[in-house]
Parts: structure tokens; sequence; C-alpha cells
């Protein structure tokens, strides 16, 4: 069954695809972006994972793009999840809770990592996966912190594997030290080590 073209997303349609489309017009001057402007009015946004598989570039990184804007909303959702949840006297560790967490921040890690493969191999956009690659760093300890220990072990997977994902091996190295860059900063300096080590392994 062929996937849809256009995705339902109101808020993503108003908030999210004006910037994107800036990006992608400073990018792509000549890429024609009237029809995602006109289905974006309708709420709908074009569907990522359909145009990562286009053959045109700017498409390619309008999907990275789109990729990223949805694990943004996935993991402030969480924010939001929380400060409802704290007012009305829950914990995050109760069932109903937890359950929502541990979704959103799985789906919101995997978007990232789908956002930050795609925009790597990219020349025009490499740098803008660089830049966001210490995010997904940083989703292990909030799950550490809320006590979701297995999605904590899950989004530590998934970073070693994005990190082993792209062809070229200068990618490979620049993703290793980014991620590792985002662990220190929240202090889990045994794991960038391990980034690093695995960087050093690549290189050599």
């Amino acid at each position: 069954m062929a996937e849809e073209k256009w995705l339902k997303s109101s808020i993503i349609s108003r908030k999210g695809i004006p910037e994107i489309l800036k990006v992608i017009e400073e990018l792509y001057p000549d890429y024609d972006t009237r029809e995602i402007r006109e289905k974006a009015q309708e709420g709908l946004i074009p569907n990522p994972f359909v145009l990562e598989t286009s053959a045109s570039e700017a498409e390619r990184a309008l999907a990275g793009l789109l990729h990223r804007e949805q694990a943004f909303f996935f993991l402030s959702y969480i924010q939001l999840l929380l400060e409802q949840s704290f007012e009305k006297g829950e914990v995050a560790g109760e069932p109903s809770v937890a359950e929502e967490v541990d979704k959103l921040l799985l789906v919101g890690a995997d978007a990232l990592a789908h956002a930050i493969l795609v925009l790597i191999g990219i020349e025009k956009t490499h740098n803008i996966a660089i830049e966001i690659a210490p995010l997904l760093s940083q989703i292990v300890p909030i799950a550490v912190i809320l006590r979701r220990d297995k999605v904590a072990e899950d989004v530590l997977t998934l970073i070693f594997a994005v990190t082993e994902k792209p062809d070229k091996k200068e990618d490979k190295v620049a993703l290793a030290e980014a991620f590792a860059k985002g662990f220190e900063e929240v202090n889990l300096m045994k794991i960038a080590e391990e980034l690093r080590s695995l960087a050093s392994k690549v290189e050599s």
C-alpha cells in the first residue's frame, strides 16, 4: 500500500511549514513551494517518508527538515504532558502518564534520527544535521530522570546505530563527535568517550 503524499498536521502546517520553507527557499531558490503553502492552508504537510526517497535534493532536504520539526513537536509535547500531570497531582511513573511519555520519547527520538540521517547526506544541510545531533544525545538523560530506563537504553542503541549508518567515513566521525558533545553537556562522559573511541576506529 502506497504511503499518503500528504499528512494532516494542523500545528506543523501552521507554525513549522513557514520556517521550513524559508530555509528551503534560501538553499534551493528555484524549488517551487507554492503547492506546499496551499496545502498548509488546509492543515496538510508533505509526508517526509515519501519525500526522503525523491530524486530531488530539495525534496530530500525538505523531508529532513519535516522530520526535525516533527521531533521538536513530539518532544515539546512531553513537557506539556508532564506539566498537566503535575497539575492533576499525577506523577511521571503512573501507568497512564508513563505509557504516553515512553511513546513520545521514542517517536521523538526516531523522528530526530531520521532527520539527522537525511540531512547529513546532503551537502547543503550537513551542518543542520550536526547542530541537531546533540539533542538526540540529551533524550537519554531526560528518560533516566523520568525513570524510563528502557527508553534510555533504546535511544542510546539508536544513537550508536545512527552513527554507523552514513556511507561516508567523515560523516560517521562528525556524527560521533556531535553526539559525544551532547553527552558531555549533560556530564555523561563515559558515553562520550565510547563514541569518540568509535570515531577513532572509523578513522583508522
